[in-house]
């Protein structure tokens, strides 16, 4: 993914996070990283396909921590691990949580996946 996607996705979720991502245009977004509106749908369409790239994201870092190691039963250690990467990675994306029943009315992806 080139650098400019990855300020994109990084400087959205900072946004989102911050202010809830109904209060943030892709117009806010370009202006805090000091691109062209043209830029930024350049690399993504809409404000959709940011949120949803976030998500993506997220479900895939949920998952890996998902993964049982095979080799061996889960140890309280293990545990107590998933549990705070799961609780981390929710804060890291908290506007997911925060905003879902709107993101959800609004995106056919979201609500499929």
């Amino acid at each position: 993914m080139s650098s400019t996607k990855e300020r994109i996705l990084a400087t959205s979720l900072e946004l989102f996070n911050r202010l809830g991502e109904r209060n943030v245009t892709t117009n806010h977004i370009a202006e805090s990283l000091g691109i062209s509106p043209g830029n930024l749908y350049y690399h993504y369409r809409n404000k959709g396909d940011i949120v949803f790239s976030l998500f993506e994201r997220y479900q895939a870092t949920v998952e890996a921590f998902l993964q049982v190691p095979p080799d061996r039963p889960l140890t309280w250690q293990d545990k107590v691990g998933y549990f705070e990467s799961i609780l981390q990675s929710m804060w890291g994306t908290r506007f997911l949580h925060r905003d879902m029943a709107h993101l959800l009315n609004q995106d056919e992806r979201l609500r499929n996946s």
